[in-house]
């Protein structure tokens, strides 16, 4: 003879999250006096899609922010997912969901990172573009300081440097 058993299963989710961080210095060169400059820097971020914060300048790349604050780049990446677990009794569950949590965190950490460092080169290019052109603005200004630009002539080699050539009639 058989017998019908009935087994409830109880259910328990917790969240996890990871979250990484990048910070890279950004120091310009002395061409113009510092505020000067700051503001080329900000003129050519907003260009490049930035947009201001109060104080910070902050944009995404590839699900990254990335923020400028006071000459600090700072690239923050996180991700969260949610785990479950299930048992005959909550305690069961609880504990399975726990146990879930340790482990994905651990491999949710390692994949944030990771992907934070294969972002560094993207991040590091689209700033050197963007510092390229503040340079080139402050030294076409100091220029026309000195005295009157007859020419600003940029050229770019085969290796993607840029050449800038400012003729100034003094």
């Amino acid at each position: 003879m058989s017998r019908a058993y009935r087994v409830s299963w109880q259910r328990a989710s917790a969240v996890v999250t990871a979250e990484d961080r990048l910070c890279m210095e950004l120091d310009l060169l002395p061409i113009l006096p510092e505020g000067e400059m700051e503001a080329l820097l900000r003129e050519a971020l907003e260009e490049a899609g930035w947009r201001g914060e109060g104080r910070d300048l902050v944009t995404e790349l590839r699900g990254a922010e990335l923020r400028l604050e006071q000459g600090t780049i700072t690239a923050t990446l996180s991700e969260t997912q949610r785990v479950e677990g299930r048992g005959t009794s909550k305690a069961t569950a609880k504990a399975q969901a726990e146990a879930r949590k340790e482990t994905t965190q651990a491999r949710m950490a390692a994949d944030v990172t990771a992907t934070l460092a294969g972002l560094e080169a993207d991040i590091r290019g689209a700033l050197e573009a963007v510092v390229q052109r503040t340079y080139v603005r402050a030294l076409e200004r100091k220029a026309a300081r000195m005295g009157e630009v007859v020419s600003v002539v940029e050229s770019t080699a085969e290796d993607g440097t840029t050449e800038t050539t400012i003729r100034v009639k003094v």
